[in-house]
């Protein structure tokens, strides 16, 4: 996924800050210029700055400004502080954040008003008008007009693909509708199950017509989303004017994506839909020594049955990026002598390998484990330290904030592995620039001062000593914070904001 990890996160406290009267005037003069340039470039001027005017651009430029001077703002000034910050990065990204829709320019507001843009929509329009009424017939309608009137999450999947081709927009909007007309059908069972790609080769004859990687796929969640928020309260992505998808093959441009698959899913599955639950999955190693270490493999099909007995009760959860690193710990544990009576652990670690990007499998074992009532149990990551790393890192910490603590994954470990691995590339210190990790405020100053990364595999040994003392010992953590060894401050259980 090349979606910045913190884009929600982002747009909660950019909403926060902005919407400050101080920021009306320039905000409202910023989208102006942005919108005759299409880019970012030139200047505003704000003439007679009041107070307000002032307290804001001071504390966001570190400015000096005092109140009825006049002020040029650069809008590329403007988008390098964003960047600077923990902010969406671009005046784009803001608009959307804080107003919910596209931030379109003068090109797009005349291909809006176009004649081609509007008889694009006519034979989709037709299509849902004339389907058999359904309780969710006119929400669609209303779904597909605001993406015609640029509005709504999938105007900007059909722009790119009408500047493409206007024939094949047209086709991806019927193939969309067709889908949605099906799922919402009031003749089907309220949660009969179907599979997409059942259900894309049942209608268009091509079983990977609805994957998300394609415009009528984007569209069918879109729609499917869009008539969800209209007949339920609450929904988590319901702010989001367009989401981002976590395939790297659509990347353009102006970000045509989604949101996590976990959100992704909770979607398809309100009416009915059933994702892949067979190749999604997950290695897991129950840390008892002496036992010959064969890990389970558990797929999301055989975690959401429940099927969970053989690695229950857990009290700590170690979760580690890379197989050579999880095997290593395994070996280790298999070498170990047995552990009897009160000097072992009755519920042993569990340790978990997300093997790179974790697998919607690995995020519902962790989620079902720590949603366990009165499990006591907690996350321990580590990562490596790189721009992948780091972003899975703070995906954890965001989505289990009461349970994760990082696990030999802050500038102590970086700084003390002495790092010597290949350097960062331009672009890949520009993103860490956007990241904002939570238990660690000084990390990526730390990578950007060295420049290099560094891998798990370079720091093994102080994992399989934590991993060791924890089977024979109990709470390491807590003990090592206690006796004030080089683990404390980093290895203990920190509060996570």
């Amino acid at each position: 996924m090349d979606m910045q990890p913190e884009a929600g996160f982002c747009a909660e406290k950019a909403r926060e800050y902005f919407r400050r009267p101080g920021f009306e005037r320039i905000l409202a003069e910023i989208w102006k210029r942005y919108s005759a340039l299409g880019r970012t470039g030139g200047h505003v001027k704000i003439c007679e700055l009041t107070e307000a005017e002032c307290d804001c651009l001071n504390g966001f430029f570190g400015w000096n400004e005092q109140v009825g001077n006049d002020r040029a703002i650069f809008l590329k000034d403007f988008e390098a502080e964003l960047g600077r910050c923990p902010f969406p990065p671009t005046i784009a990204q803001l608009y959307e954040a804080l107003l919910g829709q596209p931030l379109r320019t003068k090109e797009e507001l005349q291909e809006l008003q176009s004649r081609n843009w509007n008889s694009l929509f006519e034979p989709a329009l037709a299509l849902l008008r004339d389907a058999a009424p359904s309780p969710n017939g006119e929400a669609l309608q209303e779904w597909l007009r605001q993406v015609q009137e640029g509005r709504t999450r999938g105007y900007r999947t059909v722009r790119e693909q009408f500047r493409t081709s206007a024939v094949q927009a047209e086709a991806a909007l019927l193939q969309a509708c067709r889908g949605l007309i099906h799922v919402l059908s009031s003749a089907r069972e309220p949660m009969e199950r179907i599979r997409l790609p059942v259900l894309a080769g049942s209608l268009t004859g091509d079983s990977h017509a609805f994957d998300l990687k394609t415009t009528a796929g984007r569209l069918l969640w879109f729609g499917l989303h869009a008539v969800r928020s209209e007949t339920s309260q609450g929904s988590d992505v319901a702010d989001d004017p367009e989401p981002e998808l976590a395939y790297a093959e659509t990347e353009a441009a102006d970000s045509l994506l989604l949101p996590d698959s976990l959100q992704i899913r909770e979607v398809y599955r309100a009416w009915g839909i059933a994702d892949d639950d067979i190749s999604s999955w997950v290695h897991v190693y129950a840390g008892i020594p002496g036992k010959a270490a064969i890990p389970q493999m558990f797929t999301l099909r055989q975690v959401e049955a429940g099927k969970l007995e053989a690695i229950l009760p857990v009290r700590r959860i170690y979760a580690v990026e890379n197989p050579s690193v999880f095997s290593t710990l395994m070996d280790i544990t298999e070498r170990m002598a047995p552990l009897s009576g009160l000097e072992a652990e009755e519920a042993p670690p569990l340790l978990i390998c997300t093997s790179g990007q974790p697998s919607l499998a690995c995020l519902q074992l962790i989620h079902r484990i720590l949603g366990m009532p009165d499990s006591g149990c907690r996350l321990y990551y580590s990562g490596d330290f790189d721009l992948k790393g780091l972003e899975m890192g703070q995906q954890f910490a965001r989505r289990f904030p009461d349970f994760f603590v990082p696990w030999r994954f802050d500038s102590r470990t970086y700084l003390t592995a002495t790092p010597k691995g290949p350097s960062f590339t331009a672009q890949e210190l520009a993103r860490l620039s956007t990241l904002q990790i939570s238990w660690d405020s000084g990390l990526i100053e730390r990578l950007q001062m060295s420049g290099t990364k560094c891998f798990q595999e370079t720091f093994v040994s102080g994992l399989a000593e934590d991993w060791i003392q924890y089977i024979r010992r109990g709470d390491v953590h807590g003990k090592h914070k206690q006796e004030g060894t080089a683990m404390e401050g980093s290895q203990g259980e920190m509060p996570i904001k």
